[in-house]
């Protein structure tokens, strides 16, 4: 089984935000975007980009 790890850059690059704003989330704990900490290098999950992405979804509910 593998595992894609993203870096900071790169989760935001898939995200559309800046690194600067994954480290305020980090440290604020604002968002529930899980990551993993390898000593003092932080990554992100393909999974938990995508977990990120289905939570923060607002759906659409129209009125019959």
């Amino acid at each position: 089984m593998s595992i894609t790890l993203l870096d900071t850059q790169q989760a935001a690059d898939r995200l559309t935000v800046t690194p600067r704003t994954l480290v305020d989330w980090r440290s604020t704990g604002k968002h529930s975007l899980s990551y993993v900490k390898i000593g003092r290098k932080i990554r992100y999950t393909e999974a938990a980009i995508h977990s990120f992405i289905e939570s923060n979804t607002v759906k659409y509910n129209q009125a019959d």
